[in-house]
């Protein structure tokens, strides 16, 4: 055929090609943004070394800061808390990261009117302020006045109690 001996002719023979072998994870988007209580997605896909992707090669997700974003395995993500946290996927001994940056959300201003449950001075109180709209957690402050002596708001539930030492109208 042409070609001396002890020479192959450049076609492969016995042994694997690199088609279909896991050889990089892609992963979109680089820079994933959320709102705290926002929902997003990551997504990683197993190449070989043409950049085709692999069949049946699954990568997993973890988080590198659960407490500003919670990733499960399959890139579903959860923004928790402002701050910043890598995403790895990971497939076999393949590794690949993206960024997810976390703002706090911005609810807006949501106001509460009107008046309150009446409660009696000595006798324990107890009332949870409710809000919709806007995202997020709430955080509940006494915009205007004060409360009657004895009685508290929790900035964080929205929850006004203790016991009244002294009337108010």
């Amino acid at each position: 055929t042409g070609i001396p001996a002890g020479r192959r002719s450049g076609k492969k023979f016995g042994g694997r090609s690199k088609a279909g072998i896991p050889r990089r994870i892609n992963v979109a988007p680089d820079t994933l943004r959320l709102d705290a209580g926002e929902r997003g997605a990551l997504q990683a896909t197993v190449v070989d070394r043409y950049g085709n992707a692999v069949a049946g090669a699954v990568a997993s997700w973890s988080s590198s800061q659960e407490a500003v974003a919670m990733i499960d395995g399959t890139g579903s993500v959860d923004g928790q808390s402002a701050g910043s946290a890598i995403g790895t996927a990971t497939c076999e001994a393949l590794q690949s990261e993206a960024t997810v940056r976390v703002q706090a959300a911005d609810p807006g201003v949501v106001q509460a009117s009107g008046a309150l449950p009446s409660g009696t001075v000595g006798t324990a109180y107890r009332y949870e302020l409710d809000a919709t709209g806007g995202s997020g957690n709430y955080a509940w402050t006494l915009d205007d006045g004060a409360l009657p002596s004895g009685l508290t708001l929790d900035g964080s539930s929205g929850v006004i109690a203790g016991t009244p030492s002294t009337a108010q109208s």
